[in-house]
């Protein structure tokens, strides 16, 4: 191993540590976490560019990635992948029901394996884990106004966050399908 390399394996390591210890040293700043949130809120909430941007998210970064590694058909694995969303968001209740924050895999009608790994990077924390940490919280008090804007956040929030679960889940699905389709285990796919 080239010794220059490992020196910077190491940096990055060390630098992944420190923001884990930093992010477990749970440390209460109210006032500071309504700025966040009022600035997250105005800033990027508000901006219809800012969902087109995180809508586009996976074939401008996700894409090219999976392209130099499976090859040209990355692109048409990430539509398939969001094609997948059909049966959830055909129906007025369902999107609904995935507008507000809920989304279950056993909707999407995917075969076992493919279902079985979704269910996989949920329990990690890798479909849900969000923006609502860099956005900020706005704690409510029994302030009207506080309660409206908490409530108002909260509801921005949620609609970023499941743009956040489709680019995830379609990213994720369709990294999935190519690798079995490069024959792949399940382990390795994974």
């Amino acid at each position: 191993i080239n010794d220059a390399r490992k020196s910077d394996r190491k940096m990055a390591l060390n630098e992944v540590i420190a923001r884990h210890t930093r992010g477990m040293e749970f440390e209460s700043t109210p006032f500071y976490d309504k700025v966040v949130a009022a600035s997250a809120f105005y800033y990027l909430l508000t901006l219809p560019r800012y969902y087109i941007q995180n809508g586009l998210q996976t074939f401008m970064v996700t894409a090219p990635v999976l392209a130099a590694r499976y090859g040209g058909n990355a692109y048409s694995a990430i539509f398939d992948a969001y094609k997948v969303f059909k049966p959830v968001l055909n129906s007025v209740e369902g999107l609904k029901d995935f507008a507000s924050g809920k989304f279950d895999v056993d909707q999407l009608g995917l075969k076992a394996d493919e279902a079985e790994y979704l269910k996989h990077l949920r329990k990690i924390g890798l479909i849900d884990i969000g923006l609502n940490y860099d956005m900020g919280y706005w704690e409510s008090s029994d302030n009207p106004i506080s309660k409206n804007m908490s409530e108002m956040t909260h509801w921005f929030r949620t609609k970023s966050q499941q743009i956040e679960v489709l680019n995830r889940v379609s990213a994720g699905l369709a990294t999935y399908r190519l690798a079995r389709a490069a024959n792949k285990s399940d382990a390795d796919a994974r």
